[in-house]
C-alpha cells in the first residue's frame, strides 16, 4: 500500500461507501421516527379527545367518577394498544429491510437439474466435448465457442491460454457448475445432463488455484476431499500418493 501509494485512494472510496451507508441509514430512520412522532401525535389527541368527551357525556348524564374512570380507563388501554402496535410495525418494517435478502436467498431454486443416471466408475472414462458453445448469464459474448474435444484414458491434457480464453470455464462445464448454452458433454457417452452430479463430484478430484485450507487437523483437512466416505486409512494412503505423509509425520501431532 505504501510503495503504490493506496492509502489515500482507498481512505477515499471507504469514505465515499460509508457515506452512502450512512444515506440510508438515516433515511431509514428518518422514516421509522416520522412514524413514531405520528404515533405520539394520534396517541395524544386520542386520549385528549377521549377525555374531553368523556367529562362531557359524564355531566350530561349525570354519572359518578366510577363510571368516568372505568370508560378512561379503557380508552386508555385501546390507546396503548394501538400505540404499541404502530411502533411494532415500524419495527417490523425496520426488520424487514435485512431479512428480505437473506429470504431471497433461501428461496434461490437451483437452476442446474440433477440427472438420474448412476454412472459407473469401474471402468476408465472417456470425456468428449462435442460442439460446445457457452456464454455467461447477462454476456453478449460467448466464452467458448464450437469447442469438439476427446479425453481418453490415461491421457494427460493441459490447456493453455490467454486470461479469459476459457480454460476455467470448461472445467466448470465439466462439473456441471454451469451447463453448456449449446452443444453436449458426454462421458462414456452419456450426456453429463442426466449424469448423477454427485456420483460425478466423488469421482473427479479438483484442486482450484485457490483452495481452501480449513481450520480443522491435517486428517480433516484430506478428509474434505470426501467427506462422506472416508477412514484414517484411507486418508493415510492419499497423503502418500500426494507424498505428503513424509512433511505430515514431521508436524508435533502429525495427522492430529
Amino acid at each position: 500500500m505504501k510503495i503504490y501509494k493506496l492509502q489515500n485512494y482507498l481512505i477515499k472510496h471507504l469514505s465515499k461507501t460509508y457515506r452512502m451507508f450512512l444515506k440510508n441509514i438515516l433515511k431509514r430512520d428518518k422514516e421509522k421516527t416520522n412514524m413514531n412522532l405520528l404515533s405520539s401525535i394520534i396517541y395524544t389527541l386520542g386520549n385528549g379527545i377521549s377525555i374531553i368527551l368523556i367529562v362531557k357525556q359524564t355531566l350530561k348524564l349525570g354519572k359518578n367518577i366510577g363510571t368516568f374512570n372505568f370508560y378512561f380507563r379503557q380508552i386508555t388501554i385501546l390507546s396503548e394498544n394501538l400505540y404499541n402496535f404502530s411502533l411494532k410495525y415500524s419495527t417490523y418494517k425496520d426488520n424487514l429491510i435485512y431479512t428480505r435478502k437473506f429470504k431471497e436467498l433461501l428461496d434461490l431454486k437451483p437452476k442446474i437439474k440433477n440427472g438420474t443416471v448412476k454412472l459407473k466408475y469401474n471402468k476408465p472414462l472417456i470425456i468428449e466435448f462435442k460442439n460446445v458453445w457457452f456464454r455467461y448469464p447477462a454476456n453478449k459474448k460467448y466464452t467458448l465457442k464450437n469447442i469438439n474435444l476427446v479425453i481418453r484414458p490415461k491421457e494427460k491434457v493441459a490447456f493453455i491460454g490467454e486470461n479469459g480464453a476459457g480454460k476455467t470455464t470448461l472445467i466448470k462445464l465439466l462439473m456441471r457448475i454451469y451447463n453448456p448454452t449449446k452443444g453436449k458433454i458426454l462421458l462414456n457417452g452419456i450426456d453429463i445432463k442426466e449424469i448423477d452430479y454427485n456420483g460425478l463430484w466423488e469421482n473427479i478430484a479438483l484442486l482450484t488455484q485457490n483452495y481452501n485450507r480449513y481450520h480443522f487437523t491435517v486428517e480433516k483437512n484430506i478428509k474434505m476431499g470426501r467427506i462422506t466416505k472416508s477412514n484414517k486409512k484411507e486418508i493415510i494412503k492419499a497423503a502418500k500418493q500426494a507424498q505428503a505423509d513424509d512433511f505430515i509425520q514431521r508436524l508435533p501431532n502429525k495427522y492430529n
